[in-house]
Parts: C-alpha cells; sequence; structure tokens
C-alpha cells in the first residue's frame, strides 16, 4: 500500500478506507517481493482498521489461495481478529474471522466461518495447528480447493487438511482488523503483502517464505517499483508463476 488516505486494491476496485490509528512502518519480511523493492508494511493498532465495500472474495471462490505476511507484536490479548468480513455488529452469522489466538508464549492462526443461519465451519481452531513463531515474521497461506481448506506456515503444510461442509457467507462488507460486535479483539503488529488469488496454489507458488526459502511467484502488488505493502480486493488477484 501506498499513499494515504486508502488501503490500495492492486487489481480490483475494491480499494479500503482506513479509520483510527492505521500507519505504514519500514518492517518488512523481505527487502524484495515479486521483484520489486519492499519498503512499507500495514502496521495495526487496537483503535486502528480498514472497511472495504465488497464481498470478501472467499465467499464466492471454488478454488483460492489467501496469504500474506504478518508480524503480531500484542501480548495482551487471547485473540486478536485481523479480519471480520461484517462492517456492522448484528448478530453473529454470515461472516468469515481470521485471526490470531496467543496463549502463553504461543500463537495459532485460527479462521472460521457462520453462514446465514449462524452454523459455524472451523476451518483452523485456535490452539491448532496452524501455530507461528511468537515473535517475528511469518508467511501464512490458506488454500482453499472446492471444500478442503490446507494452511501452510513459511511454506510447510501445517496439520490435515479440513473438509468444510457448512455454506459459504454471502455478506457484502468487510473490516481488516478488530471485530465491531465488541472492543478487545484488534490486531496489534504489521501485516504486509495480503492477496487472494483465484487458484488453489501450490507452496513453490507462494510468496517466498521468511526463512530462506525459494518462490516461483513473480507478481507484486506494487504499482511500481517505490514500495509493496498490504492490499486487498473483491477481485481475485492473478498470479504470475
Amino acid at each position: 500500500a501506498t499513499g494515504s488516505g486508502s488501503i490500495v486494491d492492486s487489481m480490483g476496485n475494491q480499494n479500503g478506507t482506513p479509520s483510527g490509528t492505521v500507519t505504514y512502518s519500514s518492517d518488512v519480511p523481505l527487502s524484495t517481493v515479486g521483484g520489486a523493492a519492499n519498503k512499507l508494511s500495514l502496521q495495526l493498532a487496537t483503535n486502528g482498521s480498514v472497511q472495504f465495500p465488497g464481498a470478501f472474495p472467499l465467499n464466492s471462490l471454488t478454488n483460492a489461495t489467501m496469504e500474506y505476511y504478518i508480524k503480531p507484536t500484542g501480548t495482551t490479548v487471547s485473540e486478536m481478529d485481523v479480519l471480520w468480513t461484517r462492517t456492522d455488529s448484528s448478530a453473529d452469522a454470515n461472516r468469515f474471522n481470521m485471526g490470531i489466538y496467543t496463549s502463553g508464549n504461543s500463537r495459532t492462526i485460527f479462521l472460521d466461518y457462520r453462514d446465514t443461519n449462524g452454523n459455524m465451519q472451523s476451518i483452523f481452531p485456535g490452539g491448532g495447528a496452524l501455530q507461528i513463531p511468537y515473535t517475528g515474521w511469518s508467511h501464512v497461506a490458506i488454500v482453499k480447493s472446492g471444500n478442503v481448506w490446507t494452511g501452510y506456515v513459511n511454506g510447510t503444510q501445517m496439520g490435515q487438511p479440513v473438509t468444510a461442509t457448512v455454506t459459504l457467507p454471502t455478506n457484502t462488507g468487510w473490516t481488516m482488523n478488530g471485530n465491531p460486535r465488541g472492543s478487545g479483539y484488534a490486531y496489534t503488529g504489521l501485516l504486509d503483502e495480503f492477496r487472494i488469488s483465484n487458484s488453489a496454489l501450490t507452496p513453490s507458488q507462494f510468496l517466498a517464505p521468511v526463512n530462506g526459502g525459494t518462490s516461483s511467484c513473480t507478481y507484486s502488488l506494487a504499482t511500481s517499483s517505490a514500495s509493496v505493502g498490504a492490499g486487498a480486493g473483491g477481485f481475485s488477484f492473478p498470479v504470475t508463476t
């Protein structure tokens, strides 16, 4: 994300509008991503969020990959919601929820969703297999192939694939950081290169891991070589391999 006033969707038309404390940081996971200089990451605080107007892409994609670099810094909250795919505070239904669960010195990525009637599908539970290092940057990828979901951290599959049986949400509008239904769920930390592809990618096609691995992905969110930040879109990002 470059510039100010919006979080830029590099491929679609779903730019995000920041609210509260949303800034940029020179702390980045990799100096080069997809052949472009990576100079900025998105820094979120407890009172900062980004609102997106369209439907969350995973509502409708049969095959998809959601991936990003993440560096949590919050230590006092057990549940930090990075994505909540509603912008209102209505009943807990018709949404995705993704975030970080912290217990002691352990952090795990969780992901679940509810259909329009509130029935929940847990994909990756808090305290489950999708564990990330407590400190530092991690690359996370969540791959959807039909109804089967698989999670990866730094290019390594974590746990077994999960088959979902609950109907996907249909809601329009979503939030990056926090949960409008209550305070105390905000994510504190950094986020970089958030993207959703309309293909079930393999690890060799992911963005490069932070532990020195390689990647065949050459697609960058940057519109120029000036900087690469966090982007999101209701339009699925194409990935060039």
